[in-house]
């Protein structure tokens, strides 16, 4: 069996598709620490299906009121992420990440919780008025660990 050839001409528009996608994981990154609510929703196709680690599947509602939860317990979040797959056909682009997430909660004044998330997921994005949007989700293995602090410092003062 032979394999395919990749040539200059594939991989152009991959690498471009690749900026675009990274622009937007920027946005959304932005967003979310700035609790931007409708600037993170733009991020998500109005016929989005988020299939948590549990198996449930929940709609950009739900997701959207989970989030401004989120926003509203959080003091302050950090984030990255590593790509490690990606898959280009035609318009749509499906892609495996690795996330990371540190969250800041204070629960007392003098107790803080940091939270920390790793998550591996599958995205898969269509393009809607020309800018790419996450049309389903799917969560493949999620670990949320929480750690107790005393005192008044931030997640970026435990690092």
């Amino acid at each position: 069996m032979s394999r395919p050839q990749v040539t200059n001409a594939d991989l152009a528009p991959r690498d471009s598709v690749e900026r675009e996608l990274d622009e937007r994981h920027a946005a959304a990154q932005d967003a979310f620490a700035r609790r931007d609510l409708e600037a993170y929703r733009a991020m998500f196709s109005a016929s989005l299906r988020y299939r948590r680690v549990d198996g449930e599947v929940i709609d950009r509602h739900h997701l959207m009121r989970d989030v401004a939860g989120q926003f509203r317990r959080f003091s302050s979040v950090r984030s990255s992420f590593v790509r490690e797959q990606l898959t280009v056909t035609g318009n749509e682009v499906v892609e495996t990440v690795d996330q990371s997430a540190v969250m800041d909660e204070a629960v007392f004044w003098v107790v803080r919780r940091c939270w920390r998330v790793d998550r591996r997921g599958e995205y898969s994005w269509t393009k809607s008025h020309g800018v790419w949007v996450i049309e389903k989700v799917t969560v493949l293995k999620e670990n949320v660990t929480p750690n107790w602090h005393l005192g008044l410092r931030k997640m970026s003062d435990h690092s």
